[in-house]
């Protein structure tokens, strides 16, 4: 149930956002690299990659409670 949700969850991110996540927590590449890569601060990345967590948390709590509900 919960895999699921997250699978569908991550489908509604912009490709961007999904590819950000992949390489940072399924590849363990730090922040550091992600940000030369993409042109852009560290700061900026880790700010994106909060946004991210924060709207896949949201997207989460939603899609487990209409699971939930009757």
């Amino acid at each position: 149930r919960l895999n699921r949700a997250l699978r569908r969850c991550l489908q509604k991110l912009a490709e961007t956002q999904r590819n950000l996540m992949q390489r940072r927590y399924g590849e363990a590449v730090p922040v550091k690299v992600l940000a030369e890569e993409m042109h852009r601060t560290p700061n900026a990345v880790s700010r994106l990659l909060y946004r991210t967590r924060q709207a896949l948390l949201e997207c989460m709590d939603k899609a487990l409670a209409e699971e939930a509900a009757p």
